[in-house]
């Protein structure tokens, strides 16, 4: 039998003028297996008997030249370094007042026989005004937004008061101990977990809810602020001009003739739960503090809260949020359904008391005004006060949370209780509540649904099996990639951050222009180039 082994070798390149001295050391003892094991077996008894064995080296290059990219790719390139990416929220909608990206404002004739919102609450600033269609040819148009573009949708514009300048003067690091609330904190309860991890505040007896166990794991917010550094030095001269000015002109601080928030041997007052990192080793230095770097993040429980959060006797709403100190120095709990918690904690962003957010129950605009839409308008809104706020995007995330978790609302139908032969109605669901006696849903023939934050553990198990089940069904993807900020790396950010609120480049300081600015180059690439099937022939 007459045996033949060819090797192949290829050798690429992107040059054709390389040569072949590169390779003359190349280690071909793999491609010879066959060889090594004739020789090792070659003293075997029972070795077969082969008439011939021949082998031959082939070896050959293969060019590919350098990608390049096509016109439309370039053409593509350049309309972002040039348009998309320059843009940034600073279109005003002429009802509401939310800041939208232009390429997303909605245009509607201009009415000039009345006065729009927009001009109503800023006929003060000159620097906010409607803003109008560039193309001349056709009629005035103004902005709006695609929700109010359907005049059935608006959002109520928020009216931001003017800001005195006894309060502008204290630094933002300095303005929340302006505040007399004491906020408590509970990371709940989980299975399997440590006690310790649970932070309570109780003292005495409270009317709130009969259940002290529910009070010493669900009062308070669900998370806290971790704290880039920490301390002693929270007083500043500037507080007690902004407290006499609150006192005199501010209707929930005028019962307070002094500043009421005193720090301790052991540190400031605490008006937000504040996380900060272990005790460092001795290797590691301590951090520097730096009283210009503000909150960059929260801590929250990353397990699956227990279903008791869902019960009628944990409804936040008999749940305390933490203390307010009063005139006497005295510290009373404040319930969450307190409705002047938002002043008491930002009198800075509520001079006068007044803007904040109320959950009207009577009203018929219970599915637009609600807290997600309130955050998003003063996020948006053309006063940035609230945007640059140190504590009040976080305060609004956590609350927004504590709703999300401790509402009664969200449940499946317990199977094991009910007759599948029967049709159950909605009122079949509805029962008495046994503590206020107002109509509830029926515990005993539904089950809440498994509460977690959106961010911890679940969240995540529950984003695989989407990806599990898109598999399943379309097979494994060709491309799979991860998409990771570098801020400090994009010259259309710091441009924009240059020119927009208070002109602070540092991205850190900035986290909801930075964030806007990812998602609007995320979405736009995949817009133009992902699915444009000129381009990628993919992702359609």
């Amino acid at each position: 039998m007459d045996l033949n082994i060819n090797r192949w070798r290829v050798e690429l390149s992107d040059d054709e003028s390389d040569s072949y001295s590169d390779y003359e050391d190349f280690d071909n003892s793999l491609f010879s297996s066959f060889a090594v094991r004739q020789t090792a077996n070659a003293d075997h008894s029972r070795v077969p008997t082969q008439s011939s064995f021949s082998s031959s080296n082939i070896t050959f290059r293969a060019y590919f030249p350098p990608w390049q990219p096509s016109t439309k790719l370039f053409n593509l390139k350049s309309r972002f370094d040039k348009d998309i990416l320059n843009q940034y929220p600073c279109v005003p909608c002429s009802y509401c007042s939310r800041l939208q990206y232009p390429i997303k404002a909605r245009w509607e004739l201009y009415n000039d026989t009345i006065q729009y919102p927009l001009e109503k609450v800023y006929q003060n600033n000159p620097q906010i005004k409607l803003v109008f269609h560039t193309d001349d040819s056709k009629p005035k148009r103004i902005a709006t937004c695609s929700s109010c573009h359907n005049s059935n949708n608006r959002f109520n514009i928020p009216v931001p008061d003017p800001v005195p300048a006894e309060i502008q003067n204290v630094p933002p690091y300095h303005r929340i101990y302006l505040s007399p609330i004491h906020l408590s904190c509970s990371l709940g309860r989980t299975p399997n977990s440590n006690a310790y991890s649970n932070y309570c505040h109780l003292t005495g007896t409270f009317i709130y809810s009969k259940n002290i166990n529910a009070l010493a794991l669900y009062s308070g917010t669900v998370g806290a602020i971790l704290a880039n550094n920490n301390s002693n030095s929270w007083y500043h001269s500037s507080l007690d001009n902004a407290a006499t000015w609150l006192c005199d002109n501010n209707p929930y601080f005028k019962p307070y003739k002094t500043l009421i928030n005193h720090g301790t041997w052991d540190g400031p007052p605490v008006i937000f739960p504040i996380a900060l990192p272990s005790n460092l080793s001795q290797t590691q230095e301590q951090p520097i503090f730096n009283i210009n770097s503000r909150p960059s993040a929260v801590v929250l429980p990353p397990y699956d809260f227990d279903t008791e959060i869902h019960n009628e006797d944990y409804y936040y709403s008999r749940l305390m949020a933490g203390f307010l100190t009063d005139p006497n120095n005295k510290e009373l709990p404040i319930p969450f359904y307190d409705k002047n918690i938002e002043p008491l904690l930002f009198p800075d962003l509520f001079p006068y008391g007044k803007g904040f957010y109320l959950n009207d129950k009577n009203t018929n605009r219970r599915n637009i005004d609600t807290l997600g839409n309130y955050a998003k308008s003063l996020l948006l809104c053309p006063d940035p006060r609230w945007r640059l706020s140190w504590y009040w995007p976080h305060y609004i995330y956590l609350t927004l949370e504590k709703l999300r978790n401790h509402q009664n609302r969200t449940r499946i139908l317990n199977q094991h209780n009910i007759s599948q032969s029967n049709q159950l109605t909605t009122a079949d669901f509805i029962t008495n509540s046994i503590y206020t006696g107002r109509p509830i849903i029926d515990e005993s023939k539904t089950t809440t649904v498994p509460s977690y934050i959106r961010t911890g553990d679940s969240y995540f198990r529950q984003k695989e099996h989407h990806i599990n089940t898109m598999v399943q069904g379309f097979g494994l993807p060709q491309i799979f990639y991860t998409m990771t900020m570098a801020e400090n790396h994009w010259p259309h950010l710091h441009k924009i951050l240059s020119k927009t609120d208070n002109k602070d480049t540092l991205p850190s300081n900035r986290p909801f222009h930075t964030y806007l600015h990812y998602h609007h180059r995320l979405s736009s690439i995949h817009q133009s180039l992902w699915k444009n099937p000129n381009l990628t022939n993919w992702g359609n």
